[in-house]
């Protein structure tokens, strides 16, 4: 993970191609992160959609004029245009995992989770499974080996989220 001044972030991009637009969705990027202390996002908003599932801690979501609060086990969702903030309390800083992409389905997809741009907050929606198949998502884009592994080094990089 790469420290910034709010929080510790892994993230991975994806390029999807021409044909892969032209499907129901696809994926953008997919990381994780551990906020620090001072964690604040926003008010801003972002160009696709972000559906965040929160594996640790405390914060606050706030979109139009709710707030919501966040534990573990909660998806939310950043919605294409529309402005949000959020934050984590300084006691029990966030840790999530997050999936951000596109495509001409992807409302629909979300509201099968039961998420849509009125209800962007799914308290203790992330199952196990669901949480587990992020994880997959997002070691399926990590490098097959660390930055530290070197040929003839006892152990090659195993991805997982601990």
């Amino acid at each position: 993970m790469r420290e910034d001044h709010h929080e510790w972030l892994e993230i991975y991009h994806f390029t999807p191609s021409a044909f892969e637009k032209s499907g129901a969705a696809w994926p953008i990027r997919v990381g994780t992160n551990i906020a620090k202390p001072n964690y604040h996002i926003g008010p801003r908003t972002t160009p696709y959609y972000y559906l965040l599932g929160v594996l640790e801690g405390q914060g606050t979501f706030i979109q139009g004029n709710m707030a919501y609060t966040l534990r573990p086990n909660d998806l939310f969702c950043l919605f294409p245009q529309v402005t949000h903030d959020y934050f984590t309390l300084a006691e029990e800083p966030l840790h999530k995992i997050f999936f951000a992409f596109d495509g001409k389905k992807a409302l629909q997809l979300l509201a099968r989770l039961g998420l849509g741009p009125q209800s962007p907050h799914a308290p203790g929606a992330l199952t196990p499974k669901a949480a587990a198949f992020m994880q997959q998502l997002f070691a399926a884009r990590q490098p097959l080996w660390s930055a530290e592994y070197r040929p003839g080094a006892a152990e090659p990089f195993s991805p997982h989220l601990g």
